[in-house]
This record gives C-alpha cells, structure tokens and sequence, in this order.
C-alpha cells in the first residue's frame, strides 16, 4: 500500500519548524537577561582630582593661566574651574607677581613675558601645588616677501606669497606660520569687514622634506571641490636648515582683496610648544587600528601646558 506524506511535511517545511524550536529557547534566554538587569551607581572618589594649567604666554600679551581640575576618563561634567587658587609668577627665580582671578578659571598677571628670560608658573589649592617652566624664545626677523598672482589648480586666481628669513644658529627652533587679512563678515544684514586668520595652501611633499614640518595641523581644514586642503597655520622645526635661510611659499585661496594688507605672523616655539603641538596633531583620528599617545605636558604634579612663542609680524600691501 502507498501511503502519500501531507504536504506540509516536505523537508523545506520540517528544516524551518527544526529552526524554530532552535531559536525559542534564545529568545527566551535573552529575554531572561534582559530582565535580570541591574544599573549599579559607580562611585569614585574624587580626591584624586589634579590641577590642570593651561599658559601660553608672548611677549605680546599679559600673562594669562587658566586653572581647572581633572575629569575622570569616564566623567561627563562640565569643566571645573579652581577660583581659589594662588598663582605665583617667577622671573628668573625672582617673584615677579601674583596673579588676578578674573573668573573662568582664568588668572592674569599685570606684566608681559621678555624675550630670553626664564619663567616659572606655582598653582596651588588647599591641597597640593601644581609647577611648570619655560623660557621665552628669541625672535627670528622676516628677511624679505614677495607676492604674484598665479592661476592655481581648476584655472582657480590665486595669491603666491614668498616668504624668506634666516634662522638662529646653534639653537633648536621650532616655527608657526599664520596669515592674517582683511575678510568679509558673513552677518547679515550687519556684514562688515575684519582681520581673520586667511587659508593657504603648500607644496607638502617639498616643505615636508625640508621642514620636517607636521602633515596635519589643528586648524586643517578640507575646501569641498578641491583637490587639496586650506589651513590656517603651519607648524615645522628648522632639522634640516639649522642656521641658513628658508624661503618657504604659500598660495592664499582666492585673491588677497585690493587695497587692504596681508599680515604674516612668524612665530618662534619653545620646545615644550612644539612637542605640545606635535603630539596633539598626532592624537587627531587616523583610523581604526590607529593607538592614541599621550599629550605632551611639562606641569610637574599636575596636568596640561605652560609653554612661550615669540612672534614677528610683517604685511604685504595689495
């Protein structure tokens, strides 16, 4: 006798009936989990907070300290400023002022930074001293610029600015080029004119070889249409030309507008600036696999930045 199998018991049929019984029993585990959770309140002791002082300081301005505490790696407050901190400012190991709570977690001294002097930085608050040096760095002089309009990449106007100066000999300095102009507000309808820092571009294979300079700053900025990027600022060490003559050339974006002038800023680093720089720039996301390294910091019992710059400023009429 031929008996015929219903047609609901195919093996298509039995193979998903097979896989359901399979994944009740998961479903009903994670259920049981999902059940069984329980927040737990992580509670840490903050006792362990440390200072946090913040100081670049130029001959050009007052010296100004910013004082915070340390947040937890996972803390998510809003940062916490010291007001009752005593700040004392040292010149070469002299007491030269105590320094103004002026809120914000800011303090300011009423004296400005001198070229080659050494300077010392003591935070404190009711439990521990936070301390730091720099010295100010020596100016390198601009030698002489030039500047030509040139057609740039898409038949793009551009403005070619050649910059020449000589750096110091026997001595390890570090450089920050800035380009300042006159710019168009973007308020409206109250649009009105001011200097801002400009966008520029550079040969970055030739200046890397030359300069050491940093592949990425902090300021980089990416032109949407564009093959290559603006930035703000450049920063590189003088490795390669200690002592000799740089001529390094920058194309502004766009034409610099007639009439009005092109500041150029030379900025000369302390050592503890550029190394503060440079492993900020190299903390930036660069994929994946990429490991973050540690800030660079020279505050003794404490955290952040006290470092100087010395700055030449010279323009270009247009």
């Amino acid at each position: 006798m031929r008996v015929q199998i219903p047609h609901f018991f195919n093996p298509q049929t039995f193979n998903m009936i097979r896989k359901t019984i399979l994944i009740i029993p998961g479903l009903i585990l994670c259920i049981f989990l999902y059940s069984c959770e329980k927040e737990i309140e992580l509670k840490i002791d903050e006792s362990g907070k440390m200072l946090v002082v913040n100081s670049i300081i130029c001959p050009d301005s007052l010296v100004t300290v910013s004082v915070s505490y340390s947040q937890y790696i996972f803390g998510n407050q809003p940062t916490t400023y010291v007001a009752n901190a005593k700040v004392l400012l040292f010149e070469e190991e002299k007491l030269l002022d105590t320094l103004v709570w002026k809120g914000k977690g800011k303090y300011q001294s009423k004296h400005r930074p001198q070229t080659d002097k050494n300077y010392r930085l003591e935070v404190s608050d009711e439990s521990q001293t936070a301390i730091a040096k720099c010295k100010v760095p020596e100016m390198v002089l601009i030698e002489s610029l030039s500047s030509e309009t040139i057609m740039a990449e898409f038949m793009r106007p551009a403005t070619e600015i050649t910059i020449l100066f000589k750096d110091n000999v026997g001595q390890k300095n570090s450089y920050k080029l800035i380009l300042k102009g006159m710019r168009l507000s973007d308020t409206w309808p109250d649009r009105y004119y001011r200097i801002e820092p400009l966008l520029f571009e550079y040969n970055k294979d030739a200046l890397d070889e030359q300069t050491n300079a940093l592949d990425e700053l902090n300021d980089y900025i990416n032109c949407a249409g564009c093959s290559k990027g603006g930035r703000r600022d450049l920063v590189f060490s003088d490795k390669s030309f200690d002592g000799t003559s740089r001529e390094i050339v920058l194309n502004l974006w766009g034409l610099a507008l007639e009439g009005y002038p092109v500041y150029i800023h030379l900025q000369t680093l302390s050592e503890d600036y550029y190394n503060y720089l440079y492993t900020l720039d190299k903390n930036k996301a660069k994929g994946a696999f990429y490991e973050p390294i540690a800030i660079h910091s020279n505050i003794e019992n404490g955290l952040g930045i006290f470092a100087a710059y010395n700055n030449v400023v010279d323009s270009l009429m247009f």
